[in-house]
């Protein structure tokens, strides 16, 4: 995975999954930065350190957010691969597999919010 495709899936779970939205604060030195805020303006994190594809700690945030939206996880772990899915009663998701289980933790967050 590219590192653009990699900052994509970043927004992209951060939008459609976390439900934030990315504004600019004032930032050190009168420069700027854009940070993700949720939908009452809380800033929660600078994009740039938002990594949940190499954080296991924000990785896990996805993971219990997906949680609290009702849906359940499965996942296998093997050598080569992380087998993952979140389904809930209104959807079956489908599972995802990867190399990194952090990314498929995300791209099946994204694909279960999809359907």
């Amino acid at each position: 995975m590219t590192e653009e495709q990699r900052e994509s899936l970043r927004a992209e779970v951060a939008r459609r999954v976390m439900n934030w939205h990315a504004n600019e604060v004032p930032w050190a030195y009168s420069g700027l930065t854009e940070c993700w805020h949720t939908s009452d303006e809380v800033a929660v994190v600078t994009r740039y350190a938002w990594r949940p594809d190499e954080d296991d700690q924000q990785n896990m945030n996805v993971l219990d957010r997906m949680i609290a939206l009702g849906f359940d996880c499965s996942v296998e772990l093997t050598p080569e691969e992380a087998v993952v899915a979140f389904s809930r009663e209104s959807a079956d998701g489908q599972p995802v597999s990867h190399g990194c289980r952090r990314i498929a933790v995300l791209l099946a967050a994204v694909a279960a919010i999809k359907s």
